[in-house]
């Protein structure tokens, strides 16, 4: 069953891989998109930014509450 759950695994990572790379063609060949990019680059850095920092303040509270070790007993 190892064997199994190890193809599968790769099978998934290639998959996401693969179609990462479609969006990245699909996306590279829209000229709106191309056209726009530097309206659209400044809208996309502030959204990852702001998920990248909401995902790891979350993160920190959730290892607080449930993982954190050594606390007051």
């Amino acid at each position: 069953m190892c064997a199994f759950l190890k193809k599968v695994n790769l099978t998934i990572s290639c998959t996401i891989c693969l179609m990462l790379f479609v969006l990245g063609l699909s996306v590279g060949y829209n000229p709106l998109i191309v056209g726009n990019l530097g309206s659209f680059g400044g809208q996309a850095l502030l959204l990852s930014v702001a998920g990248i920092t909401g995902s790891v303040l979350l993160a920190c509270v959730v290892y607080l509450l449930f993982f954190k070790e050594g606390g007051e007993k």
